[in-house]
């Protein structure tokens, strides 16, 4: 909308005025848009992060579970008194 703006400014209004609006307009709408397309790339690899993370979770439950299903029980040994000295 700001670009749009700049742009009816420099044909409508003409001279030195006219040209700094557009070109103030112009440069934030750009940076406007810039900024949406910086942040946009930031959720996506956010939410790609969490999508892996969940993953691995799910990935180390599973093989938790198999290592446990297959281990035998621990063997407890009695434990001996100490002498004392």
């Amino acid at each position: 909308m700001l670009a749009v703006a700049g742009v009816l400014c420099g044909i409508l209004l003409g001279g030195r005025t006219g040209g700094a609006l557009a070109f103030g307009l112009l440069l934030f709408g750009s940076l406007g848009v810039l900024f949406l397309i910086y942040i946009e790339v930031g959720r996506s690899e956010d939410r790609e992060r969490a999508q892996d993370e969940q993953r691995r979770r799910e990935l180390a439950g599973r093989q938790q579970d198999h290592v446990d299903s297959q281990r035998p029980p621990p063997v407890t040994r009695p434990r001996w008194k100490r002498r004392p000295n």
